[in-house]
């Protein structure tokens, strides 16, 4: 009987040892997901203002760019909002609470950001490609080119958000998972789109992204060891033809030399930003497809019942915390990678700390200059008390 007693006792060690340890855990995780969120707001709302003042590219790379910095942010706001109050709550109002339950608790707006900066960022992939590969009418198609990208955007995220609220099911004033009870179609529906959801949410762009960005670092490299050919071909044979030409005097020769070269170096600038979009929004999704792939193998999993899967559980937190990690990555992609936005940004911040500086200076001088006449009085004021003392 002792020897139970002892095993009991032990067990239940071990029991409330395993559940400190995945308490501690998940306060670590939490602590570590609400630093990335409060980083990521202000860093995407500070990458947006940049790429508003800086010229990249074309006006639908910089719409998508903006776009994704926006998504980003929406990203980070909700998930901060939504580990601050991880609890369901209700109001006692049939109508908001089941709006809650379908709209809030069951994560639905804060997938359509998500699902609208996937398919923001697979417009991104399909602008490089067009940037790169049809030049010429690029340019010319901007009005039809932003329209399918908007409505691609927007239709694209709606339908496979649609399912996402069938989740949860408001009954007796509360929200319930749907897993849990025996509701036939939708828990057939729900296992299609645990097919369907990584297919089209993660495979299809892993798989567009992947030969959009194959062929474009293609192109580039071609175009770039063509561009450096032309110009030492044309350079060579200008000075050909000045060497045999007996009427081009020098100024013209250095008037011919100069307009190629400001070309090539304009040509060679547009290519360098160029490379720097493509690599960047390349690093993204790549960023996207790793953070990503934790939730579409656990709701694919937990759908066929082969795992527990509950809605706002540790485990279903956590997918949704590496989500916003990606989030937060997305503009630190581009600060580091795209040049003229990272030296516009860096140029703000020494103007931000100038301003600063000088109204700290223009303050202590202040406080200076005051305590000075301060003790002019006081000295003065002694000196006519002395003075009149003498007197009398």
């Amino acid at each position: 009987m002792d020897t139970l007693n002892i095993s009991c006792s032990q067990l239940h060690t071990i029991n409330s040892t395993n559940s400190s340890f995945k308490m501690i855990l998940f306060i670590n995780i939490k602590f570590f997901a609400i630093i990335v969120q409060l980083i990521g707001i202000p860093l995407n709302l500070f990458v947006l203002h940049g790429l508003l003042n800086v010229k990249l590219g074309s006006r639908l790379t910089t719409l998508l760019l903006c776009n994704q910095c926006v998504f980003d942010c929406l990203i980070c706001t909700f998930a901060l909002l939504k580990i601050l109050k991880s609890e369901r709550w209700y109001t006692g109002y049939i109508i908001i609470d089941s709006v809650l339950c379908y709209v809030w608790f069951s994560h639905t707006l804060f997938w359509l950001v998500v699902l609208l900066s996937l398919s923001n960022m697979m417009c991104t992939a399909l602008d490089r490609l067009g940037a790169v590969v049809c030049s010429r009418t690029y340019q010319l198609r901007q009005n039809i080119y932003i329209t399918l990208s908007y409505t691609s955007i927007s239709i694209y995220s709606l339908i496979l958000i649609a399912i996402n609220p069938l989740l949860l099911q408001y009954r007796d004033q509360k929200c319930y998972d749907t897993i849990l009870y025996d509701k036939n179609w939708i828990y057939i529906l729900m296992k299609v789109d645990s097919i369907l959801w990584p297919c089209l949410t993660y495979l299809f762009p892993c798989v567009l992204t992947v030969s959009v960005y194959g062929k474009v670092i293609g192109v580039l490299k071609s175009t770039t060891f063509r561009h450096q050919y032309n110009y030492y071909n044309n350079n060579s044979f200008s000075t050909a033809i000045s060497i045999n030409s007996s009427t081009n005097n020098s100024w013209t020769r250095k008037i011919s030399s100069h307009k190629l070269t400001v070309s090539y170096g304009k040509q060679k600038r547009y290519r360098k930003i160029a490379q720097s979009l493509t690599i960047a929004t390349c690093i993204m999704q790549t960023m996207f497809l790793i953070t990503h792939s934790y939730d579409r193998i656990y709701y694919f999993l937990g759908i066929h019942r082969w795992i527990l899967y509950q809605i706002d559980c540790t485990t279903h937190l956590i997918g949704l915390w590496l989500v916003t990690l990606n989030s937060c990555i997305n503009p630190s992609t581009l600060i580091f990678i795209v040049r003229p936005l990272q030296i516009y940004l860096i140029q703000t911040i020494n103007q931000c700390f100038c301003k600063y500086s000088k109204r700290s200076n223009m303050q202590t001088s202040t406080n200076y200059l005051s305590e000075q006449q301060s003790e002019t009085c006081l000295s003065r004021t002694e000196f006519g008390n002395r003075s009149n003392g003498i007197e009398s």
